[in-house]
C-alpha cells in the first residue's frame, strides 16, 4: 500500500551544519514555493474580478 512520498534524508546532517548543496536545494525550493504562491494569488485575484463582475450585472 502506498503511504505518500518516499522518505528523504534529513535536511541537516548529523553535524548540524548545512552543506552548500543543501543550501542550494533549500533556496530552489523556497523559490519554487514563492512562484506557486504568486500563481495562486493571481488566480484568486482573477476569480475575485469574475465574481465582482457577476454581482454587478
Amino acid at each position: 500500500m502506498w503511504r505518500g512520498r518516499p522518505r528523504e534524508p534529513p535536511l541537516l546532517p548529523d553535524t548540524g551544519e548545512a552543506t552548500p548543496e543543501l543550501l542550494d536545494r533549500l533556496s530552489a525550493e523556497r523559490d519554487r514555493i514563492d512562484s506557486r504562491i504568486g500563481d495562486l494569488v493571481n488566480a484568486r485575484d482573477r476569480l475575485g474580478t469574475v465574481m465582482a463582475a457577476a454581482v454587478n450585472r
